[in-house]
């Protein structure tokens, strides 16, 4: 295979990865008006926001480890569906 049909490979494979990523963040998520985040464990809310009804995925736990450390509390959100 030659360099060029490599980069172009890889390139398309980074351009695709890319896509996915922002389809995936940019799906409705329904949830309850208000969540608490019972600790600053990021497992811990994990759990919780699983056992509340909050579908969780693989990307949502990469870019929740990569964020700084949530904060315990309560996050309001509005009725309607979050973009």
């Amino acid at each position: 295979m030659s360099k060029k049909v490599f980069l172009t490979s890889i390139i398309a494979l980074f351009i695709f990865i890319i896509v996915v990523i922002f389809g995936y963040f940019l799906m409705s998520i329904k949830s309850k008006h208000n969540l608490k985040i019972p600790s600053s464990n990021r497992g811990e809310v994990i759990t919780y926001l699983q056992k509340q009804g909050v579908n969780v995925g693989f990307l949502d736990e990469l870019f929740l480890s990569l964020t700084p450390k949530p904060i315990k509390g309560w996050i309001y959100l509005s009725e309607k569906e979050q973009p």
